[in-house]
């Protein structure tokens, strides 16, 4: 069953074109590169498109030859590939579309893509030849999709950057359908401790010296902490203690008003479980 797209801003229902996002035979976002446009890039995670559209092809499993992503997506979201046949999938946060690739590759499902950054040109790079792949640059706040049709929803390593990680997760389990699943991963240690009303964590700025994997990470191994490694110059994984190491000298470095007790991000509130097992928003 196809998802009915609408317009974020007022509802209007909208159809697919090529030229764009259409209502009564307007265009109202125009389709660029292969995906939909609902937002410009200029937004706070331009660094991110910059990032995956010089690196299009790093962490793509068919470009590096190695099967991270896949092993990744399967392991976290528990989902077995056999049944997400004809599934409609929302994917929030593509970047240059290393998840994309797995659904695309690796399953017969209907693919919803959804990118804040301009980094969904390198999405379509490496996944546009896919039919079933529908590709849109948007807010995570201002999807086009009406509520509750998705089969499955997926975002991984992207909530940390979003400016209100219990608003997101709202969005995102509103998307699922009745009997939906939604699966999230993502870091949010230094909002806990420091409190996330006053820290946001940028993307990349002045210089990389690796990829930073946490310590769950590299217990886990994988691109991020190992194969990545090779593209920045270092002859092996990171200890586990460099996670501490960071966060401590991100303390030390902190103005004393930093220091008390803050707020913290990761609300363990957020749901609660029902007798019969399923989960309900507090």
């Amino acid at each position: 069953m196809a998802i009915e797209l609408i317009d974020p801003k007022n509802g209007e229902h909208l159809t697919e074109s090529e030229q764009g996002l259409m209502h009564n035979e307007e265009v109202k976002y125009p389709k660029k590169n292969g995906a939909y446009r609902i937002v410009y890039d200029d937004n706070y995670t331009q660094n991110f498109g910059y990032q995956w559209n010089k690196f299009t092809e790093t962490q793509v499993d068919k470009s590096s030859g190695f099967n991270q992503s896949k092993t990744r997506f399967f392991a976290q979201s528990q989902w077995d590939k056999e049944n997400l046949e004809g599934k409609n999938m929302l994917e929030v946060g593509s970047g240059a579309g290393r998840f994309s690739q797995v659904v695309l590759d690796h399953t017969k499902a209907n693919l919803y893509s959804v990118d804040y950054s301009n980094a969904v040109e390198a999405n379509f790079k490496n996944n546009g030849h896919h039919p079933q792949l529908h590709l849109f640059q948007a807010s995570i706040y201002e999807m086009p999709f009406a509520k509750g049709q998705f089969d499955k929803v997926f975002c991984f390593g992207v909530l940390q950057h979003t400016p209100d990680v219990e608003k997101s997760v709202k969005t995102l389990i509103e998307m699922a359908k009745p009997g939906g699943e939604v699966v999230v991963d993502y870091a949010i240690r230094l909002k806990n401790e420091i409190g996330a009303e006053h820290l946001w964590i940028n993307a990349y700025s002045n210089d990389v010296p690796c990829y930073i994997a946490s310590k769950r990470v590299i217990r886990e191994g994988g691109y991020e902490a190992d194969f990545s490694m090779y593209c920045y110059d270092k002859p092996s994984p990171l200890k586990e203690e460099a996670e501490d190491i960071i966060v401590d000298a991100v303390h030390d470095l902190l103005p004393a008003a930093f220091r008390g007790e803050r707020a913290a991000a990761n609300y363990q509130e957020l749901v609660e479980e029902k007798g019969d097992g399923s989960f309900d928003l507090v």
